[in-house]
């Protein structure tokens, strides 16, 4: 089976967003009544005579100059005759002859590069109007409305060879004529139609296949669909040993097939001749310049300026300006709150998914950039939270504008709010006594020298006030949040302002200690597994890049067992294009490594983790060279694996006799001690049973205190030698 390439060429019909017809005073917009924007000269009555629309040949200039064209200086109209119902007068006033734009071009980018696509003519029409059929009368209706509505016809040349290449073509061509404002480009609406004409061929013939045109396909998913659909039929017809025939088709996305309408017609078949009832134009080149004079700044443009001018990543420039109304909001709110990339970001991020989730289209989106810019200022300010502007975002998406009106007002409620959250912990708390540590843990937990039989029932009694504990604390910290940087503002003076800030660490810190001595907190270890493959399909840091794969930290063991002399024994794949091996990727695989393995010697693995930034700081500013850097990295690799030199002390066994050592001060004794204690209250299944730990709790708080006590067992609890199974 020989292999075939595709010859593609568009016919684009653009709308144009002139306020009236082109050969008459109709308006031009969209919808209204079937037959309601017409007029006896739109619809071809008798003795009626077509007069040219200034604005329309303005903008045929304006597109002609943005893609690179010759403009036709003297050009005329022909009569293309034909009949179908939805043309009135059998025949329609177009260009052939001697259109207003020829020899053009439009550089497109694919995965393969750039690409430039030349653009034959682009010529100026009148639209036809539209047939309705009715299934259930089995009647076609015609509205006339759209007669006479101003085109342009962009001819490309036959040189794209790939849907990828049309998209990328009618992508660029549709946004520079929104920049350029000759069209909206609406393809639901129907301002912006592409015909496609396309021929396959045998891979290295010159001669082009027969082609076929199929009309008017309204979206770009449904043109992809089309040409892939259409290759395949024509290949399949030539492998079949038939041919193809010059035709008009209709492609039916819904069928995934396209159905032959008629045969192609020639310029001749339309017996074109010059349009009688209007007089040949002569454009002069003073209304050249002035149409050029007035040209805005196109995409590119503007991708080159933002990393210029506001220091934007060439990424962030180019989603930016992908659509007019989207670059415009951009703007406007960076010059409002004078922070470019937050402006950026919040686009990127808040204003896009908010517009997927209401189906918002960038031309309908009524957020203005000084609302935008308002909320992103008030948040650097400090004036509201980050969960307020995000709520002010919401408030201002439907088309608000008073940010600062609703700032004042959401403060006003915050600040009930806060004062309401104080009350009801205060309350909560004064129902206490006596007003000390054991007598918060008796009323919320259960009394310490309560028979321990006992225990379990009072920790059961005592859950719904450690709820409303939980709760009303919780509360008081979202409230606090909201407003710890507008106190100020709100007329909280500095006393107030210190009492809420240290009222916020007083019921944090009570709070965790009633989470620990009841065992209410969840330990994230028993959840790991599926909770990091949760965090890692869904959850991406901003300004984050993945630079190896950290699941898969054997490559360090290969690490550990080098020198600085063994080097360029590593793999192929972690050498840099110099030779070297990548410090990147131990570094990306070695602080995996720290972060996984920390809940078991925290001590030991946050002082790892403190080196290794001191390591990499030191790389960054060049104060090691690469010899000295990677001989430091690979120690520090051997100390993660477990493979550097003995430093404990001979007594010192054991994973968890060595994170007994290290998270106790490195006190050989209580190490020892507390290892003792632990084998001896380590009872079979004590992750399963509150009451089984708590005997360990509190074995270990005669020896250690109660804070270190519950902090040392969190660290064995994770060591299988002190028993088997996670709680």
């Amino acid at each position: 089976m020989a292999t075939y390439e595709m010859v593609i060429g568009l016919e684009v019909h653009v709308e144009l967003a002139t306020k009236t017809k082109i050969f008459c005073g109709c308006t031009t917009k969209f919808g209204g009544a079937p037959n309601t924007h017409t007029c006896p000269v739109c619809t071809g009555m008798p003795g009626t005579l077509p007069v040219a629309n200034k604005k329309v040949v303005e903008f045929a200039v304006a597109a002609g100059l943005a893609t690179n064209c010759e403009i036709t200086r003297y050009n005329k109209f022909d009569r293309k005759n034909y009949f179908y119902p939805d043309l009135p007068k059998a025949y329609q006033i177009s260009q052939l002859y001697l259109p207003i734009c020829r020899n053009g071009h439009v550089d497109i980018e694919t995965a393969a590069g750039k690409k430039t696509v030349g653009i034959h003519e682009i010529h100026m029409e009148e639209d036809a109007g539209k047939l309705v059929h009715d299934p259930w009368l089995d009647e076609t209706m015609v509205d006339y409305n759209r007669c006479g509505v101003p085109l342009l016809e962009i001819v490309s040349e036959p040189d794209m060879r790939s849907a990828e290449e049309v998209i990328a073509y009618l992508t660029k061509l549709r946004q520079t004529l929104q920049y350029l404002g000759v069209s909206d480009c609406r393809m639901q609406e129907g301002s912006l139609r592409a015909d496609v004409n396309l021929s396959v061929r045998p891979v290295g013939q010159k001669e082009f296949g027969t082609r076929t045109e199929m009309k008017n396909i309204n979206s770009f998913k449904a043109i992809a669909r089309a040409i892939a659909g259409e290759y395949r039929r024509q290949v399949e017809l030539i492998e079949d040993g038939g041919q193809v025939k010059q035709q008009t088709r209709r492609w039916d996305d819904n069928k995934d097939a396209s159905f032959a309408m008629r045969s192609k017609e020639n310029a001749q078949d339309y017996r074109y001749f010059p349009e009688p009832d209007l007089p040949p134009m002569e454009i002069s080149q003073a209304f050249i310049d002035a149409v050029r004079a007035r040209q805005p700044e196109l995409a590119e443009a503007k991708i080159a300026r933002y990393q210029r001018e506001f220091g934007l990543p060439e990424y962030d420039a180019r989603i930016l300006t992908e659509e007019k109304p989207m670059a415009e909001l951009f703007e406007r709110a960076a010059a409002v709150c004078g922070r470019a990339k937050e402006a950026s970001n919040w686009i990127m991020g808040e204003t896009m998914a908010m517009m997927k989730e209401k189906a918002v289209l960038p031309e309908n989106l009524t957020l203005s950039g000084d609302a935008l810019g308002a909320i992103i200022r008030a948040a650097a300010d400090g004036r509201i939270s980050r969960q307020s502007a995000r709520e002010a975002f919401a408030y201002a998406f439907d088309g608000s504008e008073d940010i600062e009106g609703y700032i004042k007002e959401k403060n006003k409620a915050c600040r009930k709010d806060l004062e309401e959250a104080k009350e009801q912990v205060e309350a909560l708390l004064a129902l206490v006594h006596p007003q000390t540590r054991e007598g918060f843990f008796r009323y919320f937990v259960y009394d310490d020298n309560a028979p321990e039989e006992e225990m379990d029932k009072q920790l059961d009694d005592n859950a719904e006030k450690r709820s409303k504990l939980y709760k009303y604390v919780r509360r008081y910290l979202n409230c606090y949040a909201n407003l710890a940087n507008s106190l100020e503002d709100m007329g909280y003076n500095e006393a107030e302002r210190k009492e809420y800030a240290e009222c916020a660490k007083k019921y944090d810190a009570l709070k965790r200690e009633i989470e620990l001595r009841s065992n209410d907190h969840i330990d994230m270890r028993r959840y790991e597994p599926d909770m990091r493959q949760v965090l890692d399909l869904y959850v991406k840091a901003e300004d984050s890049e993945v630079i190896a794969k950290l699941d898969d930290t054997s490559f360090l063991d290969i690490v550990a067992a080098q020198n600085e002399e063994q080097l360029n024994d590593l793999p192929d794949e972690l050498k840099d294009e110099y030779g070297r091996a990548s410090a990147e990727t131990v570094e990306a695989n070695l602080r995996e490594v720290i972060r996984k393995d920390s809940p078991f010697n925290p001590a030991y693995y946050g002082k790892l983790s403190i080196i290794l930034q001191e390591l990499i700081d030191k790389r960054k500013k060049e104060m090691l060279d690469y010899e000295e850097y990677m001989k430091e990295l690979i120690e520090l690799v051997k100390k993660a694996k477990g493979k550097s030199a003995n430093s404990y002390p001979e007594s010192i066994k054991t994973p968890g006799m060595r994170a007994l050592y290290d998270n106790l001060g490195q006190n050989e004794y209580l190490a020892i001690r507390a290892h003792e204690i632990i084998k001896e209250n380590a009872i079979v299944g004590f992750r399963d049973s509150r009451m089984k730990q708590k005997k360990i709790i509190r074995a270990l708080a005669k020896l250690l205190g109660d804070e270190m006590a519950l902090k040392i067992y969190d660290i064995i609890k994770l060591h299988d030698e002190y028993g088997k199974g996670y709680c």
